[in-house]
């Protein structure tokens, strides 16, 4: 551990203060490792699977799962101890960890190409898995890329409603709802896709809600148009509950969507 964390720095790393790094997992990943005195956890707050990072406590690090043999000690045929000296080291495995920790501690822009090119499936996690839309080139680059023709429906589900990070429900995650209307508000064009494939799971109407309210901030108000005529039991539902404080649905409704 001690050469990769000085390799690193020979190479222009700074470590964050411990907490930063603490504050930064809890935001992205939901977890709280002041209550976790392990030396390595494993940061995947869902039931689901996910590309697997690694948390190193104490060196205040994030790794990916593939390169944790970096950090454990190594034996040798006879279970003796080996320790390769820094200077053996293979130079490649740097950037790959410094780029990680540099875009997802320090939120550094310019390492955004250097992680899609290692670790595309993190980048991808962040959103799909957690939710987590706090660094903006990350967010801004992975909400650009859905397509508003059918093959980008099931991304965008899956980026706005799924497991909510340090709660371990499901549910809609409105901030990534206002980050589509940020950086790619066509792709509510997928919504009405979306609520009939949410109808199988059966969430709350706040769910269903929220999207409705997403989709018309977007300025697309078909379906809702729709589900007044369609589902009438639903929208009933999230009238009996003032729309949730939802300002557009409301709206909408009073105005456009019968009793």
């Amino acid at each position: 551990m001690q050469n990769l964390k000085k390799g690193m720095h020979l190479r222009g790393y700074t470590f964050p203060d411990t907490t930063t790094f603490f504050k930064k997992v809890s935001d992205i990943f939901g977890i709280e490792l002041r209550n976790n005195p392990a030396p390595l956890i494993k940061l995947d707050s869902s039931p689901e699977p996910s590309p697997t990072l690694w948390a190193v406590r104490n060196a205040c690090l994030l790794i990916h799962q593939e390169e944790l043999s970096l950090i454990y000690p190594s034996y040798n045929d006879k279970h003796q101890l080996e320790v390769l000296p820094l200077e053996k080291w293979d130079t490649s495995v740097f950037p790959p960890i410094i780029a990680l920790n540099k875009l997802l501690i320090s939120a550094d822009p310019t390492q955004l190409k250097p992680v899609d090119h290692f670790y595309p499936e993190i980048l991808t996690s962040l959103l799909e898995d957690f939710g987590y839309t706090g660094n903006p080139a990350i967010t801004k680059m992975q909400l650009e890329a859905i397509s508003d023709m059918e093959d980008g429906r099931e991304t965008f589900k899956h980026y706005c409603y799924g497991w909510l990070a340090g709660k371990n429900v499901l549910g809609m995650r409105t901030n990534v709802l206002d980050a589509m209307l940020k950086y790619n508000p066509d792709a509510f064009i997928h919504t009405g896709w979306v609520i009939r494939e949410l109808k199988w799971s059966n969430p709350p109407a706040k769910a269903y809600a929220q999207l409705l309210d997403a989709a018309i901030r977007a300025g697309i108000t078909g379906f809702a148009e729709e589900l007044c005529t369609t589902d009438k039991k639903l929208m009933n539902e999230i009238r009996k509950n003032n729309a949730y404080g939802l300002e557009a649905l409301a709206a909408y409704m009073k105005n456009s969507c019968p009793r």
